[in-house]
């Protein structure tokens, strides 16, 4: 099982806690770097069976996963998560997404879609934006 654990400086104003779930290396650390302010704690997981172990385990404000991970079973996946975890913010990022994809990702509970390459600043703004309209902390 692959996870990593971090825990920022604990403050009222930053969100409780992340899950990020991203396949590969450089893209998932410099995510949790780009996050590192705005959450307490931090998990990081590199495929969706580690992440279901955590989510079994936690209960997460937002979890920003990849969506086009080595296996066939990508949507069961999202609506996994969706039913552990019900309240988080959930925002996909995925290499590419058509219309009818994005319907069954809206449909499954995922909250915002950003295509890669996406821009950190957008990802940001996304996750303040709906942890503010889900009254997420």
């Amino acid at each position: 099982m692959f996870s990593e654990f971090y825990s920022g400086s604990v403050s009222s104003s930053k969100f409780k806690s992340i899950l990020i779930i991203e396949k590969d290396d450089i893209q998932r650390k410099g995510l949790a770097i780009a996050m590192m302010d705005y959450f307490n704690e931090m998990h990081l997981a590199d495929n969706p069976s580690d992440a279901n172990e955590l989510l079994k385990e936690k209960h997460f404000s937002v979890i920003i996963t990849d969506y086009k991970f080595n296996s066939s079973c990508n949507q069961d996946f999202i609506k996994n998560v969706r039913a552990l975890n019900p309240d988080s913010v959930l925002i996909v990022i995925s290499p590419d997404c058509d219309v009818e994809l994005r319907n069954e990702l809206y449909s499954a509970g995922v909250n915002q879609i950003l295509e890669k390459p996406y821009d950190i600043n957008q990802l940001l703004n996304e996750g303040k934006y709906l942890t503010k309209k889900h009254h997420i902390k």
